[in-house]
């Protein structure tokens, strides 16, 4: 995923603003009647995977923002001198 997000940021020169994540699974069951294993795979899938892409948003873009503001840091004081 993090080279996802690096791509993007190449390929438009900046941190995707808006994203859609449409990783899921489901399993053709009732809750009380599926299977311990396939209740385990559908979280991993509809929790595991979200939470790992949005982990690897929010890095890309704290890059993204650090970066930002240490050219803004240095170009005002570069213009202040």
């Amino acid at each position: 995923m993090q080279n996802l997000f690096g791509d993007v940021q190449k390929a438009f020169s900046q941190a995707p603003c808006c994203i859609v994540n449409c990783a899921g699974i489901t399993q053709d069951s009732l809750l009380l009647k599926m299977e311990e294993r396939d209740f385990d795979q559908v979280v991993l899938v509809n929790l595991k995977v979200s939470s790992d892409f949005i982990y690897h948003l929010l890095l890309t873009l704290l890059t993204y923002l650090l970066t930002y503001l240490a050219r803004f840091v240095l170009f005002s004081n570069y213009a202040r001198s």
